[in-house]
């Protein structure tokens, strides 16, 4: 993981761009085994965590980025997968949600919220290698 973590953080502050007052945050996760796995697996043992997202439990870490409205990257950070995001979630409300209204300025903001899921989905594709 270290060695990953200086070529990593070059990257990001090479494409850093500038606060512009309005700026979006989204964690992603990084899972680094499957969960059935976790007591056999060594590589981050004791760094990894267990946390619970919208997609089930998972094994691993949590990549936060803040990007701001045009997309440029302002901040990123990489946490273990149980850390809190601490922020206001402004989301879209499915079936099984309690109904509550959102205000004007939320609806505009959850509509330009494919912006940094874009950027996310992105990062982490780019990443992968394809096996043939």
């Amino acid at each position: 993981m270290p060695s990953v973590l200086v070529p990593l953080s070059a990257y990001f502050t090479s494409l850093k761009g500038q606060p512009t007052g309005l700026e979006f945050i989204d964690p992603t996760s990084i899972k680094v085994c499957h969960n059935l796995r976790i007591p056999r697996h060594k590589v981050f043992d004791n760094v990894a965590q267990r946390r619970k997202g919208t997609m089930g439990w998972f094994y691993g870490f949590k990549f936060h980025i803040i990007i701001n409205h045009l997309g440029d990257i302002v901040a990123a950070k990489l946490t273990t997968g149980n850390t809190d995001d601490g922020i206001t979630l402004v989301t879209t409300q499915k079936k099984n949600m309690k109904r509550k209204l959102l205000s004007a300025w939320d609806r505009a903001m959850l509509s330009r919220r494919f912006i940094i899921e874009t950027i996310n989905d992105q990062l982490k594709n780019i990443s992968q290698i394809e096996h043939s």
